[in-house]
């Protein structure tokens, strides 16, 4: 039976992850500015909004891609640290 009194280890943030939320929070506050503060009315527009605009969502989409990637990089090597075997059956199984 499992002890439950104890709570498991809380593992810390993959550092691509950490480095993913910096950029997602420098793309946000680039992209409050550029919707809030900046005027765009001789800019180059794409799609329907400035060239600007574009790059802040762009950089937040990065930093998305940084946090996600790290998460599952952290994971994958969790689980090979885990199963060092990559049989599909144990060598003592009954056939």
């Amino acid at each position: 039976m499992q002890d439950r009194t104890t709570a498991p280890a809380r593992r810390p943030l993959p550092r691509l992850t950490r480095v993913g939320l910096v950029v997602m929070g420098f793309g946000a506050l680039f992209d409050f500015a550029e919707h809030g503060f900046v005027s765009h009315a001789s800019d180059v527009v794409v799609a329907g909004f400035p060239l600007a605009e574009h790059a802040a969502h762009l950089i937040v989409l990065i930093g998305m891609v940084a946090v996600i990637a790290g998460i599952v990089v952290d994971g994958v090597r969790l689980n090979h640290r885990r199963n060092p075997r990559h049989e599909r059956s144990t060598p003592h199984a009954h056939r």
